[in-house]
């Protein structure tokens, strides 16, 4: 799809109004809406609600010294999958939302819907309980969980009300984030437009504004705007089919309300980034439509560094850029950090690319900061959003210096026994998230990172293939490989750990594999999120192992095998020569040290990638050859 067609779409922007502090208000019964209220975790805000803004308590702010300037704010903690293996009773009374032992799809139903449907009596008393409580950091750590389920409640709502609205195929829509997704409704408000009607009005209660040439631009990405009413000043007609986008949303907006009990704010224009800017504009619960008269209004209005993409690396090299070109230098930097959409539109593509953009990239920030413009499309998410991949990771900052393992032979010591049992805790949360899962989405993980580090220094990865199996048994073999790992580090003291499940496969093809016997545990070593540079695809290294030995439990770690030695003696046949008919004794095979271990495992892996390269080399060879045979028989 071209860039002009893209800016000729109805986007729409839907963002849950600060989504953690919500979901605990909907949780414990509070008006959040006039409530002080943030969620914390380890002592630390990590959302703040509307009126806590208002008094002045931002994100990153202590509770501690919340609770000295402003005592009536409201703190409750983000659920805690609790570290040890039997905890007190008396404990449990302080620890909402701990591991449920167990997998499957009921449980994870069961456990959340108790939590929001508790008695008003029993939430009187979880508040009391929760308010101000902060849990001790080394005893477990933070989970989004329940973020997450209620995420896939409200994100299936939207669906079925679209679908009830539009129908079914009548528009598209992505999950941005755990709390965002955007609407293509160009189709649906062409189908509307064909009916010749105009769509009902936008309730009076609603917190709405219209953005066009005249309007007062008074946004605020960070929701600290007051809601307001509708505006008042003259404005010009709004397109038909920004209209007509305004009341779908708003019907959706008002069923996510009445059905779950969410508030979202929403904004609507030609493309994905005009319609974040504007869904700041009504912040909280409101609804914004960018006019196409609004726009150049946004582009002189709205801070560059607030636009998506934008505050990051990207947005400071084109600060540079707006520096030489006005400037010449000899100027600090965060001095321009208010140039605006339109400042920087006005700098020509030349001038980008001379001063080091691709043409491309010089092109879409000119196009975008010009005129508001860009291509990049609403890409359908599918039912149930399943992840790309399964993390559970524990920071270690803050615990004693005698805390953190500086050998091989203190792993277990400090990270697997007792209370200390990280490694379990880790591997077991993974274990069941991908028992959840495969429930779910009919679907299993082909392999299996452990990422650990240390201070200062970008974390390690090794990835394995992920062992088959499910609840205890699996959480077990991903143990030991995570153990394996640890005592195999070249990286010390160790300060950070994390188990992923990546790399999802549907759970006909996986179970296809570990027939064929292809689940050996191979091992390498990589930078955490950094690739390897010409790795052949997943696809064809799938079909290279498919196609190699059987290496099935190639690698046992936990047992030692001898090969069976044949009863034949020196001068062969059943009795023939000395010791004829009888069986040599099974040689005594040493276990390999976990050094040894890791070191077989990286050589197993790299003879498996050298394969699946040279077929890979084969299968384009065979490629250009047929387009060769092709090309010559069109010419003839």
């Amino acid at each position: 799809m071209t860039s002009e067609s893209c800016n000729d779409r109805v986007i729409a922007l839907l963002d849950l109004d600060c989504f953690y502090a919500q979901v605990e208000a909907v949780r414990l019964g509070i008006p959040w809406e006039t409530t002080p209220m943030v969620v914390l975790q380890w002592g630390m805000a990590l959302a703040v609600s509307y009126p806590a803004r208002a008094l002045g308590i931002k994100r990153g702010d202590y509770w501690n010294q919340i609770c000295k300037t402003s005592p009536d704010t409201i703190g409750i903690h983000v659920e805690m999958e609790v570290l040890e293996m039997e905890v007190l009773e008396e404990d449990v009374e302080n620890v909402e939302g701990r591991v449920v032992e167990g997998g499957g799809e009921d449980n994870r139903e069961k456990k959340y819907k108790q939590q929001f449907n508790m008695s008003e009596e029993k939430k009187k008393e979880v508040l009391l309980r929760e308010n101000g409580f902060i849990p001790d950091r080394s005893k477990g750590k933070a989970s989004l969980e329940r973020y997450r389920y209620c995420s896939g409640l409200i994100f299936s709502q939207i669906r079925a009300t679209m679908n009830e609205i539009a129908g079914e195929g009548n528009f598209i829509l992505e999950k941005a984030s755990i709390d965002e997704l955007y609407l293509d409704l160009t189709k649906a408000c062409d189908n509307y437009s064909r009916t010749n009607q105009l769509p009902p009005p936008i309730p009076d209660d609603t917190n709405f504004k219209v953005i066009n040439g005249n309007s007062e631009m008074n946004g605020d990405d960070e929701g600290r705007s007051s809601p307001r009413s509708r505006s008042t000043q003259p404005q010009k007609p709004t397109p038909l089919r920004l209209a007509y986008a305004a009341h779908i949303i708003e019907s959706v907006r008002r069923a996510v309300k009445s059905k779950v009990g969410y508030t979202m704010s929403a904004g609507i224009s030609k493309n994905k980034t005009m319609a974040k800017l504007t869904a700041s504009f009504c912040k909280p619960n409101g609804l914004s439509v960018l006019t196409p008269s609004g726009v150049d209004t946004m582009l002189k209005t709205t801070k560059m560094r607030k636009v998506r993409n934008f505050g990051g690396k990207l947005g400071k090299k084109v600060l540079e850029v707006f520096m030489n070109v006005n400037v010449r230098g000899g100027v600090d930097i965060e001095k321009f950090e208010g140039v605006t959409m339109m400042d920087v539109g006005l700098i020509s593509v030349d001038s980008f690319v001379s001063n080091g953009f691709a043409e491309k990239t010089a092109a879409f920030i000119f196009g975008l900061m010009n005129r508001g413009d860009e291509g990049e499309e609403v890409e359908m998410t599918k039912v149930g959003a399943p992840t790309k991949s399964i993390t559970c990771f524990k920071d270690f900052r803050g615990f004693k210096e005698d805390f953190y393992p500086t050998n091989a032979n203190e792993v277990i010591e400090k990270l697997g026994m007792g209370t200390n049992n990280w490694i379990s805790l880790l591997s077991t949360e993974v274990a069941k998230r991908v028992d959840d899962d495969k429930v779910r989405n009919s679907r299993y993980p082909k392999t299996l990172a452990v990422l650990f580090g240390t201070k200062g220094k970008p974390s390690k990865s090794r990835r394995f293939r992920f062992p088959p199996g499910n609840g205890t048994a699996l959480a077990d073999s991903v143990v030991k490989l995570v153990v394996s790992v640890l005592k195999a580090s070249d990286v010390w003291p160790i300060c950070k750990l994390g188990v992923v499940a990546e790399n999802f496969e549907e759970l006909g093809n996986i179970a296809k594999a570990f027939q064929s016997g292809t689940t050996a545990n191979t091992f390498t070593s990589t930078t955490f999120q950094r690739k390897e540079k010409n790795a052949p695809t997943s696809k064809i290294v799938t079909e290279a192992l498919t196609q190699n030995v059987n290496v099935k439990n190639r690698f046992e770690t936990t047992t030692t095998h001898a090969k069976k030695v044949g009863g034949r003696g020196e001068g062969g046949g059943a009795a023939g020569g000395k010791g004829g008919g009888e069986k040599k004794r099974k040689p005594k095979v040493e276990r390999k040290s976990d050094e040894e271990f890791a070191r077989e495992m990286q050589r197993q892996y790299d003879r498996e990638v050298e394969f699946a390269s040279r077929i890979e080399k084969k299968q384009k060879k065979g490629q250009t050859e047929k387009a060769k045979l092709t090309g010559f028989f069109k010419r003839l």
